[in-house]
C-alpha cells in the first residue's frame, strides 16, 4: 500500500466514523485537510480525534484523543490512556461505539485536566505580568516579556525586578549609592516593624 492509498483509506474512515458518531454525542466532522485526518466535535474547539492506520499493521486503525493549542503540556504525569486500536474490517457503527465507550470517557477527562491546568498557568502568568507592570510603572522601567521569565529593567538608577513565584513576591535588585542603599534598608525595616505592631 502506497502513502496515497493509505491517506485515502484514512480519510474515508474518518468521514464514516464522524457521520456514525454524530447524534447523541453531538455533531462530528472529519477534517481531511492535513497529513492525517482529524475528527472534530462541532462547537468544541479542543475536542478532536486522530485517525490513522498503524504503521506496523495496516489492518488496524488507531484512534487517539488530540490535545491542541498546547494542551498536551498540561496533562498529568499519570494520564489515562487516550488512544484505542480497532480492526479496519470492523463495521463502522461498532468502531463508533468503541470510541464512545473505550476512548471518549478517559479522553474527555484528560482533556478537562489539561484545560484546567492551562487556565491555571494562564492566570498565574497574567498575575505575574500585572505585578511586574506595577513595578515598571512605579520606577518608569521597561517590562520585558521575553520567554519564560519576564522582568522589569531600568537604567540609571539600575533596577531589575523579577516575580518570585514560590512566594509570590517581587525580587528586586538595585544598584544605588551607599547612602541610598542605607535609606532603602531603613525604610524596609521601618515598614516591617510597623506591620508587626499592627
Amino acid at each position: 500500500m502506497d502513502s496515497k492509498e493509505q491517506t485515502q483509506i484514512e480519510n474515508d474512515l474518518a468521514c464514516q466514523i464522524a457521520e456514525e458518531m454524530s447524534g447523541t454525542t453531538g455533531t462530528w466532522m472529519a477534517d481531511i485537510e492535513y497529513d492525517r485526518p482529524i475528527i472534530r466535535l462541532k462547537n468544541s474547539p479542543n475536542v478532536s480525534l486522530g485517525c490513522r492506520l498503524l504503521w506496523n499493521n495496516k489492518d488496524r486503525i488507531e484512534i487517539n484523543g488530540c490535545f491542541p493549542n498546547g494542551l498536551s503540556g498540561f496533562l498529568p504525569y499519570d494520564k489515562e490512556k487516550t488512544e484505542i486500536t480497532v480492526s479496519r474490517t470492523k463495521p463502522i457503527n461498532k468502531i463508533a461505539n468503541d470510541i464512545k465507550k473505550r476512548l471518549l470517557p478517559s479522553y474527555l477527562k484528560m482533556l478537562k485536566c489539561a484545560e484546567e491546568g492551562k487556565k491555571a498557568d494562564d492566570d498565574y502568568k497574567a498575575k505575574r505580568l500585572d505585578a511586574l507592570q506595577k513595578i515598571a510603572d512605579a520606577c518608569n522601567g521597561e517590562l520585558r516579556d521575553e520567554g519564560s521569565e519576564p522582568l522589569v529593567h531600568r537604567y540609571d538608577p539600575d533596577i531589575d525586578a523579577k516575580y518570585w513565584s514560590l512566594e509570590k513576591n517581587i525580587k528586586l535588585k538595585v544598584r544605588v549609592s551607599v547612602d541610598m542603599a542605607v535609606k532603602i534598608c531603613r525604610m524596609i525595616m521601618e515598614k516591617g516593624e510597623q506591620s508587626k505592631e499592627a
